[in-house]
């Protein structure tokens, strides 16, 4: 019984870094329509080049953002599928016994 304590608090950890994962994506989501509509304006304006290093930068640091938050996003989950298969293991032989 301790097991499944200790794996259902495991599991919780790893759901809730999962939550956040999936909030800084959506954060990143917002932003970068924010950034479409500075390009779209600067366009508009025929001032792409007076924006074009703030962009790319704005570009830069939100690919690496998606990158790291989406690696981090795949490792909790395979984490928490790890950690739910011991689970239902660990419950499985419980009823057996």
């Amino acid at each position: 019984m301790e097991n499944l304590k200790t794996l259902s608090h495991e599991l919780e950890y790893k759901l809730n870094s999962i939550l956040d994962e999936v909030q800084t994506l959506e954060d990143v989501e917002v932003l970068l329509g924010h950034l479409v509509e500075d390009m779209e304006n600067a366009v508009a304006q025929g001032e792409e080049r007076a924006y074009y290093r703030e962009h790319q930068r704005m570009v830069r640091v939100l690919w690496n953002l998606i990158r790291h938050t989406n690696n981090d996003l795949k490792r909790n989950s395979e984490k928490a599928e790890r950690i739910n298969r011991e689970v239902l293991n660990t419950i499985m032989q419980d009823t057996k016994a």
